[in-house]
């Protein structure tokens, strides 16, 4: 991936057309080699999806590699992509990675000696109130 370009580097496209292209498991391996590259410190920086134009942006990039991956046009939408081939929204993904991250941060912060104090109840209802605005989002 280059700096230049906040979306990645799509150059070696003319080597994957979508017709006659790598066999199904090489596409495969390219998107699951790409998702950990891209969702890397998503704890971080998922607050930022909450604005249209990162969303724009990583949807992008999702899109297209996503059509690498299913030998698709650049014409068929990202909604149609993510559940032609299973995946979540980055977005979506990118949050979920979060939460998970904040719960274990809940969980380590609150273990004392192998037993977890009676505050984790009321930490985990906040878990489930975030789990369910971002399913609503």
């Amino acid at each position: 991936m280059t700096y230049g370009k906040p979306y990645g580097d799509f150059s070696f496209l003319r080597i994957l057309p979508n017709i006659n292209g790598p066999p199904g498991l090489a596409r495969r391996l390219y998107y699951n080699v790409w998702e950990p590259i891209v969702t890397y410190g998503a704890p971080v920086w998922a607050d930022a999806m909450n604005y249209e134009k990162n969303r724009k942006i990583i949807k992008r990039t999702q899109r297209t590699a996503l059509c690498i991956t299913f030998t698709a046009y650049l014409t068929v939408s990202h909604a149609v992509l993510c559940v032609l081939t299973g995946n979540l929204p980055i977005n979506i993904k990118a949050r979920m990675l979060k939460e998970s991250y904040e719960r274990m941060k809940i969980y380590k912060s609150l273990a004392v000696e192998g037993e977890v104090i009676d505050r984790y109840i009321m930490l985990k209802e906040e878990l489930d109130d975030i789990r369910k605005k971002a399913l609503m989002e």
